[in-house]
């Protein structure tokens, strides 16, 4: 799931990575630092230490006793405060205790007696655990909690460590003698910005003594008194606002794809409709900085899941049109809390009312966005560039929409929010979800935290990547522990109260793609999937299982409607999972129902209905845009068609026989996804990783297929096509034609899973090679 694997996890509420090893020489220790603070202990305590309760002493070196101690860190002054500590301490677990809750803790304390944040050990419950705890006047709360087993042996010596970087908590602990571990086992962001640590420190709890040694305090740093709006954003570029380019195939890649030329039409329409009609320069007022895709639902209003999904495909563009630069728009939007909200309003940049209160928060994907811009173009300064926005935007989603107080501690949003308009979700169409987890929302921050990883990765920054693995790993852990039903073989929301809130629809598939599925439950997934009681319904996949009560055959919006976005992530997650197979077969069946109604409709819709409808009812149908059938064409009356999906209005009846509740037609829009990027990336099996010279290609089709001119970024571009051969098992011959100046690795996988490894050299011209 993510670039590192981590054996012991806390609850990934709202965490930021930070650096876990000492700065490098190109991220020096800011000014301001102070001395390191060790101490062995001695023979005694000295006039450091103040006893806040218990009582205390030492003998050989070693403290002994029980109750809280605190010793100075930050000599700070009324404007200043510590900004980033490391505090640790070695310990000896007793032998035993006659209190399961009994703990040793190391501290960071604020003035105060009741302000401290704590690391705790406990090891007497039932599986030994680590917690992250802060007290203040009003009581006590656990940010984070190792939800695994670790090992602390009554009788041996640990080391247990707090790391701090203002407002952003980490925790380890490791058996005396071995390494310290590059990954957290817990951490948290914490929602609390007026604690300020001045000393550190020891507690015990229910333990009549404990043994330890070794206090130290490293990486102090101090510096001015900071608040929320320090969380610092991205420092938006000036304006580049070009003119949209026209449509010109000649400028885009092309799929060759001989055995299905409909699904070509189909490409080459979505980019007619995407040229045509919304790429949008921002008008004199506005605050965008870039020329930007615009959603195909309002020219004023810019919609960020959708936007984001537009990405996805919009990257295929290379040098044509800056796809990428949709997203700085909404960077440049970003406030200093981090906060991005989900609509603006393009004309003046200001936030729409429908992105207020509770329906604020779109599903957090930039960082995902990202990685695949990144994979494709390997533009390591434009990582660099979006980096602190990103990371101040996952801070600020993490606080916002944190269960704190629930059982389970995951992620909540609305019917609103999570995109999914009408979906029976517990929340419903923009009610406050606080307490309840959503397992869309809680996969898509594994998602991004897993991305935001990858991204440090690339940097080199292998800390922060760590630590943002270990967050994506631990939020897993808990959508794992809590949303996962065993007898239904699903992935529910869960209430306030712990409960699973049981319906059966497309947000549990978000498992997938986010690797939060082990092997096992994805399996069974894919079997719902393909199951045509469920999800396998003549247009795949609906939002709702089609057994469900509120499933409605025309669509209604998300109460069965088969959507781009959530088709692509579940295909994706197929693939992600080890499906391949299944989705180049789940994509192959949605490109052919967008390629059926498109050939009577002569457009992309919005979404389109599960199940087809009689030619009657079609035909007697109209959008905001008009007639659904298009002048010129006809359908049968009797006989039954994939269609359009109709909206959440439902589908009252006309004068006409059908409905005008139909959704939206040119909508591309995230429907581009379907007849772009599934079609490269899963139909074709096509897949570029810019960054390793690599381009992996899943050969499975027989007839003549491939791409020529897909962009590499500033690598060039490749032109990769297969021969049509007799059968999958027949030898292929490919060739492949390249601009970029080094050498590319293509790695070509059958059916069976064997891969075959071609290099293609710098400048290659039409190089032939049968495999």
């Amino acid at each position: 799931m993510s670039v590192c694997m981590a054996v012991v996890l806390g609850v990934g509420a709202y965490l930021v990575p930070v650096l876990a090893s000492p700065p490098t020489a190109a991220a020096a220790e800011p000014t301001g630092s102070l001395a390191p603070v060790t101490d062995g202990f001695g023979s005694s305590l000295g006039s450091n230490w103040r006893t806040v309760g218990g009582s205390w002493r030492t003998r050989s070196g070693v403290l002994r006793g029980s109750g809280e101690l605190r010793r100075p860190l930050c000599a700070c002054g009324p404007d200043e405060e510590l900004r980033e500590a490391r505090v640790s301490l070695r310990f000896k677990v007793p032998a035993s205790s006659t209190d399961s809750w009994a703990s040793v803790a190391v501290a960071l304390n604020g003035a105060g007696d009741d302000e401290s944040l704590w690391v705790t050990a406990l090891p007497y419950q039932s599986g030994p655990r680590i917690q992250i705890m802060r007290r203040t006047s009003s009581g006590e709360t656990t940010y984070a909690e190792t939800l695994r087993d670790t090992t602390l042996t009554p009788g041996s010596w640990y080391r247990l460590e707090l790391e701090w970087r203002h407002g952003i908590a980490f925790a380890r602990v490791w058996a005396d003698g071995s390494a310290r571990p590059a990954t957290p086992m817990a951490g948290h962001v914490l929602d609390a910005v007026d604690f300020h640590p001045v000393s550190g420190g020891i507690r015990t709890y229910g333990l009549p003594s404990v043994d330890a040694d070794d206090f130290s305090a490293t990486w102090l740093t101090k510096g001015d008194l900071r608040s929320v709006t320090d969380k610092g954003g991205f420092a938006p570029l000036s304006q580049n606002l070009v003119a949209p380019p026209t449509y010109s195939a000649d400028r885009l890649p092309k799929p060759v794809i001989d055995g299905n030329p409909e699904w070509k039409t189909l490409y080459d329409e979505a980019w007619s409709i995407l040229h045509d009609s919304h790429l949008r320069r921002p008008v004199s007022t506005s605050p965008f900085v870039r020329t930007y895709m615009d959603e195909a639902f309002d020219t004023d209003i810019v919609f960020q899941w959708d936007t984001i999904f537009m990405t996805l495909y919009g990257r295929y563009m290379g040098g044509d049109f800056d796809a990428m630069g949709s997203l700085d728009n909404w960077y440049a939007m970003q406030e200093p809390t981090g906060a991005i909200w989900r609509i603006y309003v393009e004309s003046s940049g200001a936030r729409h009312p429908w992105a207020d209160g509770a329906s604020a928060v779109n599903p957090p994907l930039f960082a995902w966005a990202e990685l695949k811009s990144y994979q494709m173009t390997g533009d390591l300064a434009r990582v660099r560039r979006v980096l602190p926005a990103l990371q101040a935007y996952a801070d600020w989603v993490s606080v916002g929409r944190w269960s704190q107080e629930a059982p389970h501690q995951l992620y909540w949003n609305n019917g609103v929010g999570n995109g999914m308009d009408n979906l029976p979700t517990q929340p419903g169409h923009g009610g406050d979800g606080y307490g309840t987890g959503q397992v869309d929302m809680s996969s898509q921050m594994v998602l991004m935290w897993d991305s935001l990883a990858q991204l440090h990765a690339a940097t080199g920054d292998t800390a922060r990547a760590e630590d943002s693995g270990a967050l994506a790993d631990a939020t897993a852990d808990r959508v794992n522990r809590f949303s996962w039903n065993e007898t239904d073989g699903r992935y529910y929301e869960l209430t306030s109260a712990n409960e699973q809130w049981k319906i059966d629809s497309i947000a549990g598939f978000w498992t997938l793609v986010s690797g939060v599925a082990p092997s096992d439950r994805a399996q069974r997934l894919a079997g719902a999937l393909t199951d045509t009681r469920k999800y396998w319904t003549d247009m795949v996949f609906p939002a709702l299982a089609k057994d469900e009560p509120a499933y409605r055959t025309h669509g209604e919006y998300w109460r069965g409607g088969a959507w781009a976005p959530t088709n692509y992530a579940t295909i994706k997650g197929l693939k992600t999972s080890g499906n391949a197979a299944l989705a180049r077969a789940a994509a192959e069946k949605y490109l052919a129902g967008l390629a059926e109604v498109y050939d009577y409709t002569g457009t992309l819709w919005e979404t389109y209905a599960p199940e087809r409808q009689p030619g009657s009812w079609i035909t007697g149908s109209r959008s905001e845009g008009g007639p659904v059938v298009a002048p010129g064409k006809s359908l049968d009356a009797s006989a039954t068609y994939l269609s359009p999906a109709t909206t959440s209005w439902g589908d009252g009846a006309n004068s006409t026989g059908g409905t005008d509740n139909i959704s939206k037609s040119d909508f591309v829009g995230w429907t581009g996804l379907g007849p772009i990027a599934l079609l490269i990336e899963d139909v074709i099996g096509i897949e570029v990783d810019a960054p390793h010279r690599t381009i992996d290609w899943r050969l499975t089709r027989t007839d003549r297929n491939g791409v020529q001119d897909l962009s590499l970024g500033s690598l060039g571009t490749v032109s990769l096509v297969a021969d049509a051969r007799s059968g999958e098992a027949s030898p292929v011959r490919v060739c492949a034609t390249s601009t970029a100046s080094e050498p590319l690795t293509l790695n070509i996988k059958d059916s069976a899973g064997q891969t075959r490894t071609v290099t293609i050299a710098a400048h290659a011209s039409g190089q032939c090679q049968t495999v």
